[in-house]
């Protein structure tokens, strides 16, 4: 689409020799140069047209300057031959026609430079025209692919919202089937079982050995099919009205409420037991140690009482081994029978503890 002076290198100094190939001239530049019109009608056309319109003007152009040139020539090859026709008749031009000559070359050459000139000018601005048609093509493209990449973006935060929705849907759905009784969630399980058992088996009848050769068609019957299935079966729910699901909820709400006051109970009730199960061993644990070790009362604490239980055990197991055996026999049924009655008194007294709790 370049336009270079290599187009017109047939227009030399040696074809202008008279005042018409001037004004031919003129004319050709009157063809070349725009108007401020002209170019203001083709900025204005669509980036994509702005090529095409480029390249028709340039080869409109051309044609015209080729045919003017043409022109030029064949009326200098007339003027030669007059010329030549005048040395034959030897018939001698007046001076003035030769200073007429000279004159009308000088105008031409100072056309030609004119017109050299407009041809740079008018090509500066083409290449100008080239780059900013280039550079509109790249800020359209860029445009576009931001846009793809906007719209693209738009659609991923659609679908990113819409499957939120559809986790929320499931999750109400879920919670709605726990909500209705048991019957009726063992008789929804046991149709959706049927239903799909049923789909199954249309399934493989509709791929028997006879039929397998069809397969390509027979799936575009089987998918439909199915489709239709699937939003026929319209999901089935317990609670035909919210009113319904409004009583549920505050039932619900009734027992958690209970519950809850029973829990804290409980809770009281555990910690008053734990309470007395800690004094009670405190106690059994200081007896234990008044009589195994000392009578006296001490600060001591439950670790370092068991330590000094543990440290009385061990001298007496020391003192046992010097006790003869009928003595250490009769000493230890004595020491049992003790115990079981110790055993005894204890048992009963918890007992009596913890129905007073309950009570």
């Amino acid at each position: 689409m370049h336009l270079s002076t290599k187009l017109f290198c047939p227009l030399n100094y040696n074809h202008l020799q008279n005042v018409k190939n001037g004004s031919l001239l003129c004319k050709s530049h009157a063809a070349v140069c725009l108007d401020a019109q002209e170019r203001r009608k083709f900025l204005a056309l669509p980036i994509d047209e702005k090529t095409t319109h480029a390249v028709r003007m340039m080869a409109k152009l051309k044609n015209e300057l080729v045919g003017e040139l043409e022109e030029e020539e064949e009326e200098e090859r007339n003027e030669q031959m007059k010329d030549l026709k005048q040395i034959r008749s030897k018939t001698v031009l007046p001076k003035q026609t030769a200073g007429r000559h000279e004159l009308k070359i000088k105008r031409g050459k100072s056309e030609i430079l004119r017109m050299d000139k407009a041809i740079a000018k008018e090509e500066r601005q083409l290449q100008q025209l080239e780059k900013t048609i280039e550079r509109d093509n790249l800020n359209f493209e860029e445009f576009l692919r931001e846009n793809e990449k906007m719209s693209v973006e738009a659609r991923m935060l659609e679908i990113a919202k819409f499957e939120e929705i559809l986790i929320d849907y499931k999750r109400y759905k879920e919670l709605l089937f726990k909500l209705s009784p048991p019957e009726w969630q063992e008789a929804q399980k046991t149709k959706k079982t049927k239903v799909l058992s049923g789909k199954d088996a249309q399934h493989n009848q509709n791929l028997e050995p006879e039929e397998m050769a069809d397969e390509n068609s027979n799936a575009h019957r089987v998918v439909p099919s199915l489709l239709r299935h699937l939003f026929q079966d319209e999901p089935e729910l317990y609670f035909t009205d919210p009113q319904q699901l409004l009583d549920l909820m505050t039932e619900l709400t009734e027992q958690n409420l209970s519950l809850i006051q029973n829990s804290a109970r409980v809770e009281e009730k555990l910690e008053e037991l734990k309470q007395f199960m800690e004094t009670t061993r405190r106690k059994m644990v200081a007896e234990v140690h008044r009589s195994c070790v000392d009578d006296r009362m001490t600060n001591l604490s439950t670790l370092e009482k068991l330590a000094n239980i543990e440290y009385h055990m061990s001298l007496l197991l020391q003192g046992l081994e010097s006790i003869p055996e009928e003595k250490l026999e009769l000493m230890k049924k004595i020491k049992d029978s003790e115990k079981r009655t110790r055993y005894i008194s204890v048992t009963h007294v918890v007992e009596e503890r913890m129905n007073q709790v309950a009570n």
